[in-house]
């Protein structure tokens, strides 16, 4: 039918964060990360770092 389209639709819009403010923190700690002292970090020792950050709560860092 012609509504065939809100289940999907639906599903991307409560997909989608309500604000930007987790994005920005989560920029603003690579940006700490990567600093002159630190330039020679590589892209997925960053991406891995942010993770871990991101989800330190569900992550045992004694475990690593």
């Amino acid at each position: 039918g012609s509504y065939s389209i809100l289940p999907r639709l639906t599903k991307i819009l409560y997909a989608l964060p309500a604000s930007s403010a987790q994005i920005e923190r989560d920029f603003s700690v690579c940006g700490d990360m990567v600093t002159s002292h630190r330039g020679s970090l590589s892209k997925e020792n960053v991406d891995m770092c942010a993770f871990l950050n991101r989800n330190e709560e569900y992550v045992d860092i004694t475990q690593c």
